[in-house]
């Protein structure tokens, strides 16, 4: 998976409330990343990033996001604790 800047943001799509995007995986000008959706709440708002924790901080900073990785196949979550699968 590849970076997209954040000048090109994820396509939203209308949710039970407003537009937003599914959650991605963002990076921000500090190095910090975290999982965060583009959003716009009001009709009349600029759609902006919000972290999709349970605190919901607009976040400022975001320079670049990509999508989340898939999670594990049924195979990887079986795999013994250090163990290989062949």
């Amino acid at each position: 998976m590849d970076w997209t800047s954040a000048e090109t943001p994820p396509e939203m799509k209308k949710s039970e409330w407003w537009p937003e995007s599914e959650p991605v995986l963002v990076y921000e000008a500090d190095g910090t990343m975290r999982v965060a959706t583009y959003e716009q709440v009001d009709d009349d708002s600029t759609p902006c990033w919000y972290s999709a924790d349970s605190e919901r901080w607009t976040l400022e900073t975001v320079t670049h996001w990509m999508p989340l990785p898939l999670p594990p196949t049924p195979a990887m979550r079986r795999r013994p604790k250090g163990g290989r699968v062949d």
